[in-house]
């Protein structure tokens, strides 16, 4: 997998933080590789981001102050999503194993299947955030 083969985007309302080690923030990524542009079609990626606590807190009070421009245009608190995206990061050798428990059953389906994600390191995000009232 090459960088110009994936699109990764971060919005930190929805990506999902998995844990913090030596000071280094987990996030589920949402991640895909187009397949076609025309029609468009793509495949969804695995992938984690790997980023400094310090980097991490910045896209989130960057992604609220955004978040908080967009709601004062409107007058209310509104359901707005936006997202950024990496600028500056490197696509690990090594993968992550996560289980997924979606069909997870006790007494059906007791063995979670294992999925193997990309890790990317994130030096830098976008300034920019890509929002949608919603």
């Amino acid at each position: 997998m090459t960088k110009k083969d994936l699109h990764i985007t971060f919005d930190p309302s929805n990506n999902e933080v998995i844990g913090v080690l030596k000071g280094k923030v987990a996030v589920i990524a949402n991640s895909f590789k187009v397949i076609s542009e025309e029609p468009f079609n793509s495949k969804d990626v695995p992938s984690i981001l790997l980023m400094s606590k310090e980097l991490y807190l910045k896209s989130v009070a960057g992604w609220i102050d955004a978040k908080e421009e967009i709601c004062e245009v409107y007058g209310h608190y509104c359901g707005v999503m936006g997202y950024t995206h990496p600028t500056k990061y490197e696509i690990l050798k090594e993968k992550m194993k996560l289980n997924d428990y979606s069909d997870y059953d006790e007494d059906t389906n007791p063995n979670p299947k294992v999925v193997s994600h990309l890790l990317i390191e994130v030096e830098e995000f976008d300034d920019y955030f890509d929002f949608e009232h919603g």
